[in-house]
């Protein structure tokens, strides 16, 4: 990890998580109980994405409650770091598939995507 990452920051088989919402924090804690190491960004600043990235995560997380925050988020990160994987929630199904065309290594889910299995079982 670079001597100027942030601490906390992650390295190796960690991800971060950006959002303040219950699924961001399931995300940490799964990452973690997988022995990810796992950081997260509540509403972080350009300034703090950019700290945190240089600690080279293997992929970012965005989980915010909105679909516009999620959105900034994706094109800021995409703008800061063009390899690292993102994995994006989008609720809107066309906001979806724009973003995923537009940014590489991207794969775009909706919530909704996540609690149907579990409401039909």
């Amino acid at each position: 990890m670079p001597p100027d990452a942030p601490k906390g920051a992650v390295a190796g088989r960690g991800c971060l998580v950006v959002g303040d919402t219950a699924l961001a924090r399931r995300v940490c804690w799964s990452a973690t109980l997988e022995g990810h190491a796992a950081h997260r960004l509540t509403a972080p600043k350009d300034a703090d994405l950019r700290r945190t990235l240089a600690a080279r995560p293997d992929a970012v997380a965005i989980v915010t409650a909105g679909d516009v925050s999620a959105l900034q988020y994706a094109l800021a990160l995409r703008h800061l770091d063009a390899s690292v994987p993102l994995v994006v929630s989008i609720s809107d199904r066309t906001i979806a598939r724009h973003l995923q065309d537009l940014l590489d290594h991207c794969t775009v889910f909706s919530p909704a995507d996540l609690i149907a299995p579990s409401l039909v079982s």
